[in-house]
C-alpha cells in the first residue's frame, strides 16, 4: 500500500476521503481528493455505449494493474488492447517499470480513433523525459484522453517543457494533469504558464512535491492574471514556496474568474504570507472557493486578517487550516468573520490546530448565529470534555445549522456522552458526527445510544472508531438498531467487541425496524464463531447496503458462513469489504456459487488476503456465469501470479456484469498481462456504424 508522504493529511482523515463517495459520469472529470492517495475503489457507473454500436461482451470500464511486476515488453500487448477495447474508460498501470519505447508504443495505441481510454495512470513507472515527446503528440492527438496521471516519474524541466508543447495545440482534450513528484524546478513554470494561456480544456493542475519554488508560481501567475487562462484547480503542495510566492498569487486571485481551488499546503508561507494572499481573497474579482493552507507555519497573528476576509462576502467556502500553530486565540478571531452575516463559509478544518478547551465557547456562540457553516473538522486538538460541553451548549440553540461535526482524537471520556446525548436528542439539522479515537468506554455511552433512539434525532452517520468499547455495551446499541429513526451509517472499526458483541449488534440488525445500510465492523476481534449469526442477517435484514468485516480473524469457515447468507433469496446486501482477512483459496469454492446464484452481491473487496491461483481459479467459475451481477471485484496483493491469469482472462468471455477490476500488487508479470489483453481483446466488442 501506497506510503503517505509530505503534503499528506492524517489518516483519519484519509479514511474519511476515501469513504466518501467518489462516483462520477464516465465522461467527466473524477471527484478531487487529497493528493498521494491510491484510490483502489472507484465505481465509474453504467458506461452508455454509443448509437449504434454493438452491446458488448465484456463491459470492463476500469482495470487496475498497479504494482504487477510487469516491465515494457508486454506493452505490446497492452497498445494492442487499447486499440481494440473502445469499452475500457480507465487504465492504471502505475508502479510498474516500463521504459520510454514502451511508452511509444501505448501512446501510438491511444491515438488510434478506435480507443477510448478517459483515464490512464503511469505514476512510478520509471519515466525519464525521454519519453516526453510522444506523451506531447498524444496529449493533442487522442480523441478521449481526458486525465493523465505521471507522478513520480523523473521527467525533470527538459520533459515537461516536451509536454507543455502538445498541451499548448487547440486540439488537446486533456482536463487533469498531474506531475507530481518529478523533480521540476521553476525553470519548467515559464512553460507551463504559456501552456496555460493556449489550453481551454486543462483545468485540473497537480504539481505536488515539486521544487518550484517563488519563481516558478511568479511565471505561473503571469498566466493565471491573464483573461484567457481557464484552470480551475491548482495544487501546490510542498512545493518549496515562501511568503512572496502569496504576492504573485494575490495578484492573480484580484484578477482571476476561474480559479476555484488553490491548495498551498505544507509550504513555508507564514504569516505575513497569508497578509498577503488575503489582499487577492477581498478582490470582488476573486472567484476561489477552496483553500488549503495546512501545514503552512501559521500562528494566530494572521487569523484577523482571514477573520476579515470571511466576513467580506468573499467567495470562499472552504478553508484548510489544519496542522498550524493557531492556538485559541486563533479561534477567537476567526469566529469574528465567521459570524458576520457576509461570511459563505460551509466548511473549516481545524485539525491539529493546537486548540483546547477554552475556544469552545467562541465556537458555541458560532453556531448560534452563522447559518453558512455546515461542516467543522476539529479532530487532533486537545478539547477535552470540557469544551465539548462548551460546543453542545451552542449545538442545542434552535438557530445552529451545522450539519457534520469531527471530533476524532480531540482527548475526550466518558464523562461528555451526556452532554453530546442532548444534543442528539434535541438538535434539528446535524446529521453526521465523528468522535473517533477518544475513550469513551462501555459505561456513558449508552448515553449515547439512547439519544440516538429519540423520534428527534437527525443523526444518519455515527462513526466511534477506536473508542474504548468492548460487547458489553453492544446490547444497547442494539436496541438503537432496531428502533433510531435516522441512523443508516455506523462505523464502530478499532473496538474489542469481540464474537459476542456482534451477536447482539445481530439480533439489533435482525429487527424488522432496522434503517441501518452500511456497517462498520473492521478490526473488532470478530473470529469464524459469529459468521453464522451474521449470515442470518443477511436473510433477514432489507435495509442493509454495505457490510464491512475487514481485519478481523473471519477466515476460510468463516467466509463458507456467510456464503449461506449470501446464497439466501432474500439477501439484498450489494457491498461485502474483507480486507485484510486470513481468506485462502479454500473458501474461494463458496463465493464462486454465490456470484453464480444471481444474488444481490455487486461489490465484493477481499484485498490483502493470501487467496492464491487457486483461490482465484474458483472465483473466475463464478465470474463466468451468465447469473453474476458482480460490477466491482478488487483483489489487491491476494497472492496471484501468472499462471491464474489465463482464468481471469477466460473471464470477459462470458461476463456480462464486471466494469472494474483491481488486481493491483500481484506478480503478475509480463506473461500475466498478455492473457488479460488477449482475453479482453478476443472477448470485447467491435464498434459498428449506424446503419
Amino acid at each position: 500500500m501506497q506510503q503517505l508522504g509530505p503534503g499528506t493529511r492524517p489518516l483519519w482523515q484519509v479514511s474519511y476521503r476515501m469513504s466518501a463517495s467518489l462516483t462520477a459520469p464516465s465522461g467527466g472529470l473524477i471527484s478531487d481528493i487529497h493528493p498521494n492517495v491510491t484510490l483502489s475503489a472507484l465505481d465509474l457507473g453504467d458506461h452508455k455505449m454509443e448509437e449504434g454500436a454493438a452491446r458488448p461482451v465484456c463491459k470492463l470500464q476500469k482495470l487496475d494493474l498497479n504494482d504487477c511486476e510487469f516491465t515494457g515488453s508486454c506493452c505490446g500487448d497492452l497498445s494492442s488492447l487499447l486499440r481494440a477495447a473502445p469499452f475500457l474508460a480507465e487504465l492504471e498501470i502505475s508502479d510498474n517499470t516500463l521504459d520510454d519505447s514502451a511508452v511509444r508504443q501505448l501512446c501510438e495505441a491511444l491515438k488510434n480513433p478506435g480507443c477510448r481510454l478517459q483515464k490512464l495512470g503511469m505514476g512510478s513507472c520509471s519515466l525519464t523525459e525521454t519519453c516526453c515527446g510522444d506523451l506531447a503528440t498524444l496529449l493533442f492527438a487522442s480523441e478521449s484522453l481526458t486525465e493523465l496521471d505521471l507522478d513520480d516519474n523523473e521527467l525533470k524541466d527538459p520533459g515537461v517543457k516536451l509536454l507543455c508543447e502538445g498541451l499548448k495545440n487547440q486540439a488537446c482534450k486533456i482536463q487533469k494533469l498531474e506531475i507530481g513528484h518529478c523533480s521540476l524546478t521553476d525553470l519548467c513554470c515559464e512553460d507551463l504558464a504559456s501552456a496555460l494561456l493556449l489550453n481551454r480544456s486543462l483545468v485540473v493542475l497537480d504539481l505536488v512535491s515539486n521544487k518550484l519554488g517563488d519563481a516558478g508560481v511568479r511565471h505561473l501567475c503571469e498566466s493565471l492574471r491573464h483573461p484567457d487562462c481557464s484552470l480551475q484547480k491548482l495544487r501546490l503542495i510542498n512545493c518549496s514556496l515562501t511568503r512572496s510566492s502569496c504576492e504573485h498569487l494575490a495578484s492573480a486571485l484580484s484578477t482571476n474568474r476561474f480559479l476555484t481551488d488553490l491548495i498551498l499546503g505544507s509550504n513555508e508561507l507564514r504569516d505575513l504570507g497569508v497578509y498577503q494572499l488575503c489582499e487577492g481573497l477581498k478582490s470582488p474579482n476573486c472567484r476561489l472557493q477552496t483553500l488549503g493552507l495546512w501545514r503552512c507555519s501559521l500562528t494566530s497573528a494572521c487569523c484577523a486578517t482571514l477573520s476579515s476576509v470571511l466576513g467580506a462576502r468573499s467567495s470562499l467556502l472552504d478553508l484548510d487550516l489544519g496542522d498550524n500553530e493557531l492556538g485559541d486565540l486563533g479561534v477567537t478571531s476567526l469566529c469574528q468573520g465567521l459570524k458576520s452575516p457576509g461570511c459563505k463559509l460551509r466548511k473549516l478544518d481545524l485539525t491539529d490546530a493546537s486548540l483546547t478547551g477554552p475556544c469552545c465557547t467562541d465556537l458555541a456562540s458560532l453556531f448560534i448565529v452563522n447559518e453558512s457553516l455546515k461542516e467543522l473538522i476539529l479532530p487532533q486538538n486537545n478539547l477535552s470534555d470540557s469544551g465539548v460541553k462548551q460546543l453542545c451548549e451552542g449545538l442545542k440553540h434552535p438557530n445552529c445549522k451545522l450539519q457534520t461535526l469531527w471530533l476524532d482524537t480531540c482527548g475526550l471520556t466518558g464523562s461528555c456522552c451526556a452532554d453530546v446525548a442532548g444534543v442528539l436528542s434535541s438538535n434539528q439539522v446535524l446529521t453526521e458526527l465523528h468522535l473517533a479515537d477518544n475513550k469513551l468506554g462501555d459505561t456513558e455511552v449508552p448515553l449515547i445510544f439512547e439519544a440516538l433512539r429519540h423520534p428527534d434525532c437527525k443523526i444518519q452517520k455515527l462513526w466511534i472508531w477506536n473508542c474504548s468499547l468492548t460487547a458489553a455495551c453492544c446490547r444497547d446499541l442494539a436496541s438503537v438498531l432496531s428502533a433510531s429513526p435516522s441512523l443508516i451509517e455506523l462505523e464502530m472499526c478499532g473496538n474489542e467487541l469481540g464474537d459476542a458483541g456482534v451477536k447482539e449488534l445481530c439480533e439489533g440488525l435482525k429487527h424488522p425496524g432496522c434503517k441501518m445500510q452500511s456497517m462498520g465492523i473492521g478490526s473488532c476481534s470478530i473470529t469464524d464463531s459469529c459468521c453464522s449469526e451474521i449470515a442470518s442477517v443477511l436473510r433477514i435484514n432489507q435495509s442493509l447496503t454495505e457490510l464491512d468485516l475487514s481485519d478481523n480473524q473471519v477466515g476460510d469457515s468463516g467466509m463458507i458462513l456467510l456464503c449461506e447468507g449470501f446464497k439466501h433469496p432474500n439477501c439484498k446486501v450489494p457491498r461485502l469489504r474483507l480486507w485484510m482477512c486470513p481468506l485462502t483459496g479454500s473458501c474461494c469454492a463458496a463465493l464462486s456459487s454465490v456470484l453464480s446464484g444471481g444474488g444481490s452481491l455487486t461489490e465484493l473487496i477481499l484485498s490483502y488476503s493470501p487467496l492464491g491461483d487457486s483461490g482465484l481459479k474458483h472465483l473466475c467459475e463464478g465470474l463466468k456465469h451468465p447469473c453474476c451481477k458482480l460490477k466491482k471485484l478488487a483483489l489487491i496483493h491476494c497472492g496471484f501470479t501468472s499462471a491464474s491469469s489465463a482464468d481471469l482472462a477466460s473471464v470477459f468471455s462470458t461476463n456480462h456484469s464486471l466494469i472494474e477490476l483491481d488486481v493491483a500488487d500481484n506478480k503478475i508479470g509480463d506473461a500475466g498481462v498478455r492473457h488479460l489483453c488477449k482475453g479482453l481483446k478476443q472477448h470485447g466488442c467491435e464498434r459498428q456504424e449506424p446503419a
